[in-house]
């Protein structure tokens, strides 16, 4: 009866050596399919990371790109500043000439009256003195026809 008991004993055990071993082959099954799920797990995340890098080193380029860009629009509205300065200027010379000119119409117009008044003293002289010379010969007395 004893051996019996150790038989029952012993195949209970072998059946539960069995059930742990098929518990184990599970376990490990199920092991391998989550290394293989982290290893893909793994590449994708290497992937990202790859992805990660192109990204960050495009990013740095823009950021290089928009630092040029912010210097070349900062010596623009440099350029642009000094532009505006010298067309203030422009307009200030522009301004003086206009007003030179001005002057100087004026004083051309004060000169042509002024000529005017003279050419017409002067013909009024003229006229003074044709009046004088007719006046003269008409009073003077005939001169001798040898003389003429």
């Amino acid at each position: 009866m004893r051996i019996s008991k150790l038989s029952q004993s012993l195949n209970k055990l072998s059946q539960s050596l069995s059930k742990l071993s098929q518990s184990l082959n599970k376990l490990s099954q199920s092991l391998n399919k989550l290394s293989q799920s982290l290893s893909k797990l793994s590449q994708s995340l290497n992937k990202l990371s790859q992805s990660l890098s192109k990204l960050s080193q495009s990013l740095s380029k823009l950021s290089q790109s928009l630092s040029k860009l912010s210097q070349s629009l900062s010596k623009l509205s440099q350029s642009l500043s000094k532009l505006s300065q010298s067309l203030s200027k422009l307009s200030q010379s522009l301004s003086k000439l206009s007003q030179s000119l001005n002057k100087l119409s004026q004083s051309l117009s004060k000169l042509s009256q002024s000529l005017s008044k003279l050419f017409l003293r002067i013909m009024g002289f003229f006229y003074e003195l044709k009046v004088l010379f007719v006046s003269f010969y008409l009073l003077m007395p005939k001169l001798p026809a040898e003389l003429t």
